[in-house]
């Protein structure tokens, strides 16, 4: 089945002479066929899932040393639908808490001279 899978992935991206593939991220064993056949992926945030608030994305698959094109994908795909821009992370408002800490655990470790 692994093999199957696999080279169904490495044929429709070589034979099609396709830049890249769009892979909807509900399912991460496009990751295992990619790694194995040394093919770059991406993925750019959708949103997150109404049932249980996971963050969900749009995969984009390449070939062997096609990150520049897989790049220059996502990045159109993010400036045509702003969806970073309109998504925001539940708990983004801890952010400002974390960075706080972060600081005062430095302050901490330099009073010990630990850093």
């Amino acid at each position: 089945m692994f093999y199957k899978n696999y080279s169904c992935f490495c044929y429709r991206l070589t034979q099609h002479k396709l830049d890249g593939l769009i892979i909807p991220d509900v399912t991460h064993e496009i990751t295992i066929f990619a790694s194995f056949a040394g093919y770059p992926l991406i993925v750019v945030p959708l949103g997150f899932n109404k049932s249980n608030d996971e963050p969900y994305g749009l995969m984009f698959a390449g070939t062997a040393w096609s990150e520049s094109i897989l790049l220059r994908i996502a990045h159109g795909f993010e400036q045509a639908f702003s969806v970073r821009n309109t998504v925001r992370p539940k708990h983004a408002e801890q952010h400002g808490y974390i960075l706080q800490l972060l600081f005062k655990i430095i302050e901490f470790l330099k009073k010990l001279k630990l850093i």
